[in-house]
């Protein structure tokens, strides 16, 4: 510690105070008989100390006091009392000294922590209230510099006003269920709302919601800290529509390679076939050799041909636009079947009919990307594959019974980037993605779309 930071101009006055008082009682514990406690007057003393900011002053207070009253022992008149009711009378007067330092020190210190979380709450740049979970409605009690900063009403206006103010008529949003359930059960949650700041302007709150218990497990108060996420979201949404355009003209670009194969390139080996069978016809038939070539040359071309038609039905199945989805999905599905020799139980009934269009080919690439990730990685003898609506969303399961998601680091990086593009998808059709994995039982793929998304894409369910 640093003496100039000790001994500040308002230190120095303290330590002059604690001087002058010490003196004073010093002299009247000099002037006393020795038999009384002439010590216990330096009480004062340590009560001077604390006009000292520093929690310190009062242990030196208390040494002060302690030298002074041993060498009053000494130098106090002799009135011929008991010499163990003298030094009895010493010790009881320490003890009470250092009794009340160490309660007032631990005071100060005590102080001086709120004084801390105070400072550090009232200049936090998150929004911080309290409320009352005994009153009812639940009002606010406290709000921080920041509350007033970020929504621009004053403390004055929210005291003792249930923090739903803040939603204005923007009441519907399930958010606000799970943390109505959260104060109801006591409990902490953390969610993101639509709020309004004091000009009815919109900003998005991320909201971090405790509990405050008594000593019984009683809620007596809620502390919400709240921050301004609205760039982060405006970021978000930039990020998610640059998303949405790049696999667009993906998915486009995809559509036109796959085109120019299956037309261009398809189109100019079946030609070749065709000069190569004609030659054939030709040829002397007598030119055995000759003829075996040309029939070589054209089971080349055969697989050649084949193979284009696998390309382009990978980079984009013309089932899609021509049957729809739930077709291509069988195919796709009946294709790994073919190749890979895997059981996959399927159950697609809920979307017959149904024709694709637009951004929904993000189904089709989640299940597509799913089951190549089974068969790489997963060691899966069986799929279960699942399409239902229920309620107010589609469910997408795929489920598998392998090894789990255990991977080493290099399948890892594969298996992040597949996911990751099958969570972009499900976001951009407004759903979310989720994985469950158990080692050596399996894991499950749920995709969750919201029905509006599927009725704005499609116009109906």
């Amino acid at each position: 510690m640093k003496p100039k930071a000790y001994f500040t101009q308002a230190n120095l006055r303290v330590l002059w105070l604690i001087l002058i008082v010490s003196s004073i009682v010093f002299a009247v514990d000099l002037i006393v008989p020795l038999g009384v406690a002439g010590g216990v007057p330096y009480i004062a003393v340590i009560l001077v100390s604390l006009r000292s900011p520093r929690s310190s002053f009062v242990i030196l207070a208390a040494i002060i006091c302690t030298i002074l009253t041993i060498i009053g022992y000494f130098l106090s008149p002799d009135i011929g009392a008991i010499e163990w009711m003298i030094i009895s009378n010493r010790f009881l007067a320490i003890a009470v000294i250092w009794l009340t330092a160490i309660i007032l020190f631990k005071r100060k210190r005590i102080e001086k922590e709120f004084m801390l979380r105070d400072r550090a709450v009232q200049s936090a740049n998150s929004a911080i209230i309290i409320t009352d979970a005994k009153q009812k409605d639940n009002p606010i009690i406290y709000v921080n510099p920041a509350f007033e900063k970020i929504t621009g009403y004053s403390t004055k206006e929210v005291i003792g006003k249930d923090c739903r103010f803040l939603q204005g008529d923007d009441q519907n949003q399930k958010e606000l269920d799970l943390l109505r359930t959260a104060i109801r059960d006591g409990k902490e949650i953390r969610v993101i709302l639509r709020n309004y700041i004091q000009n009815g302007e919109l900003f998005w709150n991320e909201v971090y919601l405790a509990p405050v218990k008594d000593d019984l497990g009683d809620v007596t108060h809620f502390i919400s800290v709240e921050s301004d996420i609205t760039l982060r979201k405006q970021m978000e949404d930039s990020l998610k529509e640059l998303t949405q355009q790049i696999i667009k003209i993906q998915e486009e670009e995809r559509e036109r390679i796959s085109r120019e194969i299956h037309d261009d390139l398809g189109q100019s080996l079946a030609t070749l076939k065709m000069h190569i069978q004609s030659s054939t016809n030709i040829s002397s038939k007598s030119n055995l050799m000759e003829v075996s070539n040309y029939q070589k040359t054209i089971d080349y071309i055969n697989s050649i041909i084949e193979k284009t038609r696998h390309i382009a039905a990978g980079l984009r199945p013309s089932t899609l636009d021509v049957l729809g989805l739930i077709p291509s999905l069988e195919l796709l599905i009946n294709e790994f079947r073919r190749k890979k020799g895997i059981e996959i139980n399927v159950r697609l009934e809920s979307l017959d009919q149904v024709k694709i269009k637009g951004e929904l080919i993000n189904i089709y690439r989640i299940v597509q990307e799913a089951l190549t990730n089974i068969i790489k990685h997963a060691n899966a003898t069986k799929v279960d594959i699942y399409v239902d609506i229920e309620e107010d969303e589609l469910r997408l399961t795929i489920k598998d019974n392998g090894q789990g998601l255990m991977l080493n680091s290099r399948e890892k990086d594969n298996y992040g980037i597949g996911l990751a593009s099958m969570k972009e998808r499900a976001t951009l059709l407004g759903g979310e993605l989720n994985i469950i994995s158990e080692p050596l039982i399996g894991t499950s793929v749920i995709v969750k779309i919201p029905v509006e998304t599927i009725k704005e894409i499609y116009g109906k369910v």
